[in-house]
């Protein structure tokens, strides 16, 4: 069976295209679950930030994100905050 193996022509046997055919997959699936993985991490942190304004510190809140250098310090001030029901 011909075939293109890692970007390349190949001529295959039954067990090795069977073999080539579990490792895309395999990594199909590794892809996957790391893309629906940083979703659920995002959503997690829009969730966290929406929770922690509505503590009563907006204004707080809204000031530490503005005066922030970048998205990660935001992240690390905002984490200052404590989200009820969390320690």
């Amino acid at each position: 069976m011909l075939a293109i193996d890692r970007g390349r022509p190949k001529l295959l046997s039954v067990k090795e295209a069977l073999a080539c055919y579990i490792e895309h997959r395999r990594e199909v699936v590794l892809r996957r679950t790391r893309f629906q993985l940083r979703a659920a991490e995002d959503r997690g942190r829009t969730a966290r930030g929406l929770s922690q304004s509505r503590l009563g510190n907006m204004d707080e809140f809204i000031r530490i994100i503005r005066d922030s250098a970048n998205r990660d310090a935001a992240a690390t001030d905002s984490s200052l905050f404590v989200i009820p029901g969390r320690h």
